[in-house]
C-alpha cells in the first residue's frame, strides 16, 4: 500500500515539474495535464507554438477575442475588434495556444477553456488573443515577460531576455528633413513593450540624425490616425521640411494596421501622401504583411513623392519580436544587443554604422542615385542587412530562418 502511495506522490511531483509552476493548485495542474491530452489528441504541432496558462473563469466572466485589424471591418468592430463574446456559464480553465508565438498579429491561435471536469467549454481557432473581463491576461501582454516564460508549452523557439544596449549615435550635418515615429500599440494589446522599447530606440536614432525640434514621437495615449496626420502636418507648416520619414510600428493585416485601437489603412496613408505633392517621404513599416502596403492592391508607393519605402516582411508572412533562436538555429550574430524587435533592432544597428564611420559611402550613394541622403541611408542599410560582410548572409534573424521576407520599393534605380 505504501508503495502505491510512494508511487502516486512522485506522480504528482513529477506532473507538478512538467506543467505547474509555484502557487498552482492541484486542480489547476490536473487541469493541464487534461489541456495537454485535449489540445495535442491529434499530435503535438509541427511549427513553433507556445501554450499558456491564462487562469481560472467564473461564471458570469467575459470572454472576448481582440483581432487588432479584423479581416473584414463593420461599424460594430472596426474600433473594438472583438469577434466573439460569450459570458462563460459555468466554471473553468483558459489557456491559449499560441501558434506564431512573438508575432505581430493577425496570426494563428486557438483559445481552449476547459471546464473542471476536463471537458471543452470553448475551442476557437482565431486570429487575435483573449481577453478576460476587459483585460488581455498578464501572460500575453509581453513575449519576454516572465509570465510567458512560464508557458506549458513549448515548440522550436526560445526567447532570450537581454538587456538594452544603446548603440553610440554620430550626430550627422542637419538636413533639412524630419521624421514621425509610430507606435500603434495600446497597453492592453500584445507587445506593447517590445513595442514601446523599440519605438523608443528608434525615435532617439531619428533625433540624432535630424535634430529633436524636425522629429515628431506618436504614441499612446495620442496615436490615433488623426494624431500621425497631426505630426506630419506639424513638421510641413511649422517646420517647413520638405522629405519626411515615417516609421510605424503596429499590429497588421492586409493593407491595414490598428493605430491606437483603430485601423489604419494603405488608402488612409497614401491620402496623406498625395495631400503634400511637394514633401519627399520616405517610409518604414514593421507589422504583420507590411509587405500588402508596397505590393498589394492600394500601393502607397504609388504618389511620385514616395522615394524609398521598406516593409519588414511580404504580404503573407508576419513581423516579429527578437528571437535568439528558432528550429535549431542558434547562431545569432548579434543576440547581446538585438533586442525587442528582430528587424527593427538590427536596422539601428547598421543605421549607427553608416552615420558614423560610413557616412562617406551615404553621401556618395546618394550623389551616384541623385537621391537624399535619407534615401540612401535607408537603402545601403537594407543592403548592408541582407548581404553584408560580416556577416554574409541576412543581418536580420528572423529572415535567415525564413519566417520573415523584407521588401523594398525604389523610385530610382539601385
Amino acid at each position: 500500500m505504501w508503495r502505491k502511495l510512494l508511487l502516486l506522490f512522485l506522480a504528482l511531483v513529477v506532473l507538478f515539474i512538467l506543467v505547474g509552476c509555484p502557487g498552482s493548485s492541484i486542480d489547476e495542474l490536473i487541469s493541464k495535464m487534461k489541456f495537454m491530452n485535449y489540445a495535442f489528441a491529434e499530435g503535438e504541432p509541427e511549427i513553433p507554438a507556445v501554450a499558456l496558462y491564462l487562469g481560472k473563469v467564473n461564471p458570469g466572466d467575459i470572454l472576448e477575442v481582440y483581432t487588432p485589424v479584423p479581416e473584414y471591418v463593420s461599424s460594430e468592430i472596426e474600433n473594438k475588434g472583438v469577434i466573439i463574446s460569450p459570458i462563460i456559464e459555468n466554471p473553468g480553465y483558459l489557456y491559449y495556444l499560441d501558434l506564431a508565438p512573438g508575432a505581430f498579429y493577425n496570426h494563428p491561435g486557438r483559445i481552449i477553456l476547459l471546464g473542471e471536469d476536463g471537458e471543452p467549454i470553448i475551442d476557437e481557432d482565431v486570429e487575435g488573443w483573449p481577453v478576460l473581463n476587459g483585460k488581455t491576461p498578464e501572460p500575453l501582454v509581453s513575449s519576454t515577460s516572465e509570465a510567458f516564460q512560464k508557458a506549458i508549452f513549448w515548440r522550436n523557439i526560445r526567447y532570450k531576455i537581454t538587456k538594452i544596449q544603446i548603440p553610440e549615435w554620430v550626430i550627422i550635418p542637419r538636413v533639412i528633413s524630419g521624421a514621425v515615429v509610430v507606435n500603434g500599440l495600446t497597453p492592453t494589446q500584445n507587445l506593447y513593450t517590445e513595442a514601446s522599447n523599440i519605438h523608443n530606440m528608434m525615435y532617439e536614432a531619428m533625433v540624432d540624425f535630424m535634430g529633436a525640434d524636425k522629429v515628431k514621437q506618436v504614441e499612446y495615449p495620442d496615436n490615433a490616425p488623426s494624431d500621425v496626420e497631426d505630426a506630419i502636418q506639424y513638421l510641413v507648416e511649422t517646420k517647413k521640411v520638405n522629405s519626411i520619414t515615417l516609421y510605424f510600428i503596429a499590429h497588421g493585416s492586409y493593407d491595414r494596421m490598428n493605430i491606437g485601437g483603430h485601423s489604419f489603412s494603405a488608402s488612409d496613408l497614401k491620402n496623406i501622401i498625395e495631400s503634400y505633392s511637394s514633401v519627399k517621404f520616405f517610409i518604414i513599416i514593421e507589422s504583420c504583411h507590411s509587405g500588402s502596403w508596397i505590393e498589394g492592391i492600394t500601393n502607397i508607393v504609388d504618389p511620385e513623392n514616395v522615394i524609398l519605402a521598406i516593409t519588414t516582411t511580404t504580404a503573407d508572412k508576419s513581423a516579429y519580436s527578437d528571437w535568439d533562436s528558432a528550429a535549431g538555429y542558434t547562431d545569432d550574430y548579434n543576440g547581446t544587443i538585438d533586442v525587442y524587435i528582430e528587424w527593427t533592432s538590427d536596422f539601428l544597428q547598421m543605421m549607427s554604422y553608416y552615420t558614423g564611420p560610413a557616412w562617406s559611402e551615404v553621401t556618395d550613394y546618394a550623389e551616384e542615385h541623385d537621391i537624399p541622403n535619407e534615401a540612401a541611408l535607408y537603402d545601403l542599410r537594407f543592403l548592408s542587412i541582407k548581404a553584408g560582410s560580416p556577416p554574409e548572409t541576412s543581418y536580420t534573424f528572423t529572415e535567415r530562418v525564413g519566417i520573415q521576407e523584407p521588401r523594398i520599393y525604389r523610385s530610382y534605380s539601385p
